[in-house]
């Protein structure tokens, strides 16, 4: 009943099933365009599976034709701009998700820039079970227990905070595993580091944290863009960091090749679960990694163009329209 496809040509309802997933054919906001032969009884079958259907023509999906829900064993999703909605809530009901999606066999990541003493604030009646990433896969946590964390070598860190000074827009934080470290005192960059970092202290010296603290990340606040000012004048010290936009203020500057993709893979191998059978959400630069390391990779509608660009899908909804727990909806019957 269906027309071959046009990657790999196969035309039998096996093979197209699986050629439909592997060739990006179907999803939530794409359309499907399927030759569907005038049969009552295939008008009904497709029926079943989507909500409108235009014979000959294109059919808007909302849940996937042929995926299984068996395949999907584990889910990651960003949290500022993708998850949360932008008053910092999460989604109506998504705790009883997560329960009943782990009762199903699917375990659940939350993977942000933020701290993870921020991040299990918010899960606090579920941090057993979730696993967490902090610090855009720096710090990895299963529930309570570290999994590990990648260390910046302290005496990389020293030049790139003197050039963090330099520029009069931004505002420098020292990430450590224990806490969030800055000698700035500027009111604003305060309220905004405390936004994102649960523990929080102001120093004298802030070169004097590489003594007892483990250093992750040197996360920059920029109070004009930090695309536009800050990123242009850390570029230089590239071979030493990886550094990605976390939001139009922050960039973070992180240990070589470390990444929220990084992170999941450490999740993933922990587990055996494979890409394939791994989705995820985000919505800006620093995501970019955890969505090419799975399958199904969802941008935000609301996300910036580049994560658009990179993502094998894209929601139907934002995240103030709570778009990753609507697209969990439409996949999991049980939700």
């Amino acid at each position: 009943p269906f027309s071959n496809c046009s990657k790999c040509e196969c035309s039998s309802v096996g093979r197209a099933s699986r050629c439909q997933r592997d060739c990006r054919r179907f999803d939530s906001g794409h359309s499907l365009h399927f030759q569907i032969a005038v049969s009552a009884s295939v008008a009904q079958l497709v029926e079943h599976h989507v909500a409108n259907v235009i014979v000959a023509g294109s059919i808007p999906v909302t849940r996937s034709i042929f995926l299984s829900e068996d395949m999907i064993k584990l889910i990651a999703t960003d949290l500022d701009g993708t998850l949360l909605d932008d008053n910092k809530q999460l989604p109506p009901g998504f705790f009883d998700a997560i329960l009943k999606l782990k009762a199903h066999g699917v375990r659940f990541v939350i993977a942000s820039g933020r701290q993870y003493y921020n991040i299990v604030k918010i899960f606090e009646e579920l941090q057993n079970d979730l696993y967490f990433l902090g610090d855009n896969g720096a710090v990895a946590f299963e529930g309570r227990n570290c999994m590990g964390y990648t260390e910046l070598p302290p005496e990389v860190l020293l030049a790139p905070l003197e050039r963090v000074r330099s520029i009069p827009t931004a505002h420098p934080i020292f990430c450590g595993v224990d806490c969030a470290y800055s000698d700035d005192t500027d009111p604003y960059f305060c309220t905004n580091a405390r936004k994102y970092n649960s523990r929080f202290k102001i120093v004298p010296h802030l070169p004097d944290v590489l003594k007892t603290d483990h250093i992750c990340k040197l996360a920059v606040f920029d109070s004009e863009n930090a695309e536009k000012n800050t990123l242009p004048n850390m570029k230089q010290f590239a071979g030493d960091f990886t550094l990605a936009l976390a939001g139009e203020e922050w960039l973070d500057c992180m240990p070589p090749g470390m990444n929220k993709g990084i992170g999941l893979k450490l999740i993933q191998e922990k587990l055996g679960i494979s890409p394939e059978e791994t989705m995820a959400f985000g919505d800006y630069h620093n995501d970019l990694e955890m969505l090419q390391s799975c399958h199904y990779s969802y941008a935000m509608k609301n996300a910036h163009p580049d994560i658009l660009k990179t993502a094998r899908y894209t929601t139907e909804y934002s995240n103030n329209e709570y778009g990753v727990m609507k697209t969990l909806q439409q996949y999991f019957d049980f939700l």
